[in-house]
């Protein structure tokens, strides 16, 4: 058994061909982490961090980002040559405009927003869920204009609904 270390500032476990990353619960106190180049997939013990200065999980086999949701990182955010499909649950840590570096670039199964060839910024993907966001929006006010008793938000890229709570508690 590990007893939480809370003087371990930085830890770096790169290439070592891990896959299980749990025993970082035991670390809280961590405000870099490099775990780059392994063959990591479940990330869900992030959900226990509030803020981190930097987190690398470039290069292992994440599909599923959103236990980075409720994450603050102030610094850097690397998630390159993953297997992520939906960037959704970052758009608010992305809008905070607090992150100085990030990539998400070959992330070939991307479709929230869609993969591009070219480098994927942090614009490009605040601004594709912006026109998201725009979209349902304007799906939700027609309804609601015309007291329609449905709501329907096929199709219109909507993969997160924590992004659109506003709509339907507006004062």
């Amino acid at each position: 058994n590990l007893n939480p270390v809370s003087s371990l500032l930085s830890l770096t476990i790169s290439g070592c061909n891990l896959k299980d990353i749990d025993f970082l619960e035991y670390f809280p106190k961590l405000g870099y982490i490099n775990l780059s180049n392994n063959y990591i997939s479940d990330i869900s013990v992030f959900e226990n961090f509030d803020i981190l200065l930097e987190l690398n999980l470039a290069n292992n086999s994440i599909l599923d980002v959103s236990p980075l949701r409720s994450l603050k990182v102030y610094e850097n955010l690397f998630l390159n040559n993953n297997l992520i499909i939906d960037l959704s649950p970052l758009y608010l840590l992305l809008k905070s405009d607090k992150i100085a570096d990030l990539s998400f670039n070959n992330n070939q199964n991307l479709i929230y927003p869609p993969y591009k060839e070219q480098s994927i910024s942090k614009e490009y993907v605040i601004e594709w869920f912006d026109n998201v966001y725009h979209n349902a929006k304007t799906i939700f006010d027609e309804a609601k204009l015309v007291k329609s008793k449905t709501l329907d938000l096929g199709f219109c890229g909507l993969t997160d609904l924590n992004i659109i709570s506003d709509l339907f508690f507006e004062n």
